[in-house]
């Protein structure tokens, strides 16, 4: 029996991808997205919740996903995220949680940040 490491997401980046390049030349970029859920709070109340991923994007044989990820999006696009999620280990013997996701795909939804009315 396989398994399945698949994710999908979609949210709104925190700040502007930041690209850069490995010694063997290979494009990364760096990004984080902000996605919002509602729930009931202890109470009962309806409650907002945020969750912050830090995403990575590589370039891929001909795929120049990095390059287009840092030149077609900017904080407060709304994106949607196709990958997989990969724990990293931290400090020794203490894993921390790091989104890393090989996209497949991603799709720019919009490419202005909507104003929020409160």
């Amino acid at each position: 029996m396989s398994n399945l490491n698949k994710a999908l997401l979609i949210g709104r980046l925190t700040k502007d991808p930041e690209m850069r390049y490995t010694p063997s030349g290979t494009a990364v970029t760096n990004f984080s997205i902000a996605t919002n859920r509602w729930s009931s709070g202890p109470e009962g109340e309806r409650k907002e919740f945020t969750d912050y991923h830090n995403i990575v994007a590589y370039n891929i044989g001909k795929r120049n996903l990095a390059e287009i990820v840092a030149q077609y999006t900017r904080k407060g696009a709304l994106v949607f995220i196709e990958g997989r999620i990969q724990t990293v280990l931290g400090r020794p013997g203490r894993p921390e949680a790091q989104d890393d996701r090989d996209h497949r795909q991603r799709r720019a939804v919009s490419r202005q940040p909507q104003q929020r009315t409160e």
